[in-house]
């Protein structure tokens, strides 16, 4: 049988045409596709035919490819580098009005990014945070530091920082960094109850006349001092060799001349105060024996009850340590709830807080409070008195928040009936 010839024309669909030597015939498009009579209409609905075929993640490749480059193209365009310019500036004076001090820090360094170190704004703005930073950070160490002693030199330095503060022109934001608004109230104290404040440093050296006077400065002061100073005027209570029998005294010898509108109050605001303290430092103070005789003993034998359900009630105090990050969140929370409201941060999370909880107004005043180093807080309920439990407010709070562990108060079995009295007192069974 003869040889059959086969023509070119006949294996168009696996040969290329002799005109073209690009090398790029598709088979699936049967042609190749720089081919001279292909129009353009004709090569994007092939294009798009061929895209048919090929994987998602080669298809997906392509379209960021193109779209990094278009985008590299417009951002080059000096209209575009005028807009990055403009909305980055407007996004940092926003953040100054503002004033919070984290979000004015992120905000001058991606400015600095897109506008260089050497723009003007950039440079004052960098000025501006780094001296709030400075004087956050000396209002942080006074308040880790703070003590009676040196009050005086510490407030005068502050007075002098907060007026610094002040002319740096920030926002609201600003105060809600704890340490910061710490400052400004310590401060608004300080010009009002500075003579009061004052006497707690020449009392020192009398154990007696200090804790009369801590006593009295908790029971008749504004709650904005104990809010301020009554961590470092608790603390130094624990310097003192025989603190928890002196302070019984004193608790008796003040509640005789001292009336408060209930009995209730004038035991819950004494233990409210020494709540701050941490829970073995309380224990050490009120629980240690001096000649064979604790606090419990000597409040005992006052013949009022008083002072012995003070004592007793700050030793049950459950606490609740709330991690910085939870804080913030209730006080955002709270925020929303009240419109612009202008409290520090952490009255903020405690009024959301006691929200949660349904604490009312009245009992609000009665938690103990203190600001942590890392920005959190410590709350103590008075469970004796009505308080939700501390497992009770973790749960409300969620992740951020821990009970703070105690020891078992074996010392506390003696005095059994102290303890079922304060329960009578408080109205529990």
């Amino acid at each position: 049988m003869p040889a059959k010839t086969v023509k070119f024309e006949e294996f168009q669909d696996v040969m290329l045409p002799a005109s073209c030597l690009c090398l790029h015939y598709c088979p699936w498009l049967e042609r190749c596709i720089c081919s001279p009579q292909m129009s353009a209409a004709n090569l994007a609905s092939q294009q798009a035919s061929a895209a048919r075929f090929q994987p998602d993640s080669v298809q997906k490749h392509k379209v960021a490819k193109a779209v990094r480059r278009m985008l590299s193209r417009a951002s080059a365009h000096p209209t575009a580098r005028r807009a990055d310019c403009e909305s980055q500036q407007d996004l940092l004076d926003r953040s100054r009005r503002w004033g919070e001090l984290g979000a004015l820090q992120a905000r001058v360094r991606t400015a600095s990014l897109h506008l260089g170190a050497t723009d003007p704004l950039v440079k004052h703005s960098h000025k501006v945070v780094s001296r709030a930073s400075s004087v956050r950070q000396y209002c942080m160490n006074a308040y880790i530091q703070l003590s009676m002693h040196r009050l005086p030199q510490v407030m005068d330095e502050i007075m002098g920082h907060m007026f610094e503060l002040h002319q740096l022109l920030l926002g609201l934001g600003l105060w809600d960094d704890p340490f910061l608004s710490w400052a400004r109230e310590a401060e608004a104290v300080w010009r009002i109850e500075q003579p009061r404040l004052r006497h707690f440093g020449s009392a020192l050296s009398s154990p007696s006349d200090y804790c009369e006077a801590w006593v009295r400065t908790v029971l008749e002061s504004d709650p904005m001092l104990l809010r301020s100073f009554n961590r470092a005027m608790t603390s130094e209570l624990l310097k003192f060799p025989d603190a928890g029998s002196v302070l019984a005294r004193s608790i008796g010898n003040s509640l005789e001349e001292v009336k408060l509108p209930s009995v209730q109050a004038e035991v819950r605001h004494i233990a409210a105060a020494l709540g701050v303290l941490e829970s073995q430092w309380l224990e050490h103070a009120l629980l240690r024996q001096v000649q064979g005789r604790t606090s419990l003993d000597t409040a005992a034998g006052l013949g009022d009850i008083r002072a012995l359900c003070a004592l007793i009630s700050a030793l049950l105090t459950e606490v609740v340590i709330i991690q910085p990050k939870a804080c913030a969140q209730l006080a955002r929370e709270a925020r929303h709830a009240q419109a612009m409201s202008t409290l520090p941060q952490a009255q903020r999370a405690i009024q959301q807080l006691c929200q949660r909880l349904g604490i009312h107004k009245q009992d609000m005043s009665y938690l103990s409070l203190e600001l942590l180093s890392n920005g959190g807080l410590r709350v103590g309920f008075q469970t004796v008195w009505g308080h939700p439990t501390a497992q009770s407010a973790v749960e409300a709070i969620g992740a951020g928040a821990v009970v703070e562990k105690k020891m078992p108060l074996g010392e506390l079995q003696r005095w059994q009936p102290g303890v079922e009295a304060l329960k009578q007192a408080s109205g529990k069974d």
